[in-house]
């Protein structure tokens, strides 16, 4: 569980395993919003007032998702996801299917890779009730990527990349990242990102890993919020 931002908090987990000559992942993301105030208007002695604190109501999105990739050859690869998705807002609610699909490729020089991903894209999302507002867009995504060894390898040395991301919704944003390895277990990481109105500009972290067991501390620094500290375990068989 990650505290975000004005009482925001979001929970992921997941597994992945080989499969079918690939790897099968599922994976559960939620986001609750917390508590919002009900502002509206009340009848009171024979005529209507507006209130502004009613009473409270909460909002959360959820999504449960089962994802595929393999290697269709020693240099490229592909891989896609299914997922179900709900947002509930007070009593309201929308739920529908979106899909992710996305390729590697690697050059050979460097470790250069190249990868794109087209995320939510799929039929437009409709209400649980069918009286209510009309269906609505997933908020498709999509973005490009190249990431390669800049010096070293992979017990000392530097791996940096860029990646350019196209919102439906909101303007192009280009990020700058990477991660530097000391002795082949300790991670340092850093990333600035790029474009209009980005809040998460500047994150940077460390981890290490060892027989197996990752630990990883990311710190995020907001433009408009304090900065958001974020931690992560995971265990490799």
């Amino acid at each position: 569980m990650t505290q975000w931002l004005v009482e925001t908090s979001y929970m992921n987990a997941g597994v992945v395993m080989p499969m079918a000559g690939g790897v099968l992942g599922v994976g559960f993301v939620s986001v609750d919003y917390g508590d919002f105030m009900k502002a509206g208007w009340q009848e009171v002695s024979g005529s209507y007032v507006f209130k502004p604190n009613i009473e409270t109501f909460t909002a959360s999105d959820n999504a449960l998702q089962v994802s595929y990739g393999r290697f269709l050859s020693d240099k490229f690869s592909i891989g896609g996801s299914a997922k179900m998705v709900s947002e509930n807002i007070d009593d309201a609610s929308l739920s529908g299917l979106a899909f992710d699909v996305g390729t590697q490729f690697n050059t050979g020089y460097k470790n250069l890779q190249l990868g794109a991903v087209i995320s939510n894209f799929g039929p437009a999302i409709d209400p649980v009730e069918e009286d209510t507002e009309s269906s609505l867009a997933p908020p498709m995504t999509f973005s490009f990527g190249a990431v390669g060894q800049a010096f070293g390898d992979d017990s000392m040395g530097l791996v940096a990349g860029i990646n350019v991301i196209k919102l439906s919704d909101m303007a192009q944003r280009i990020a700058v990242n990477g991660e530097m390895t000391v002795a082949g277990m300790i991670k340092i990481r850093g990333s600035y990102t790029l474009g209009d109105l980005v809040q998460d500009a500047l994150s940077f972290g460390a981890g290490i890993n060892m027989a197996g067991i990752s630990v990883n501390v990311a710190m995020t620094q907001m433009v408009a919020f304090d900065p958001v500290m974020r931690f992560s375990l995971g265990y490799q068989l």
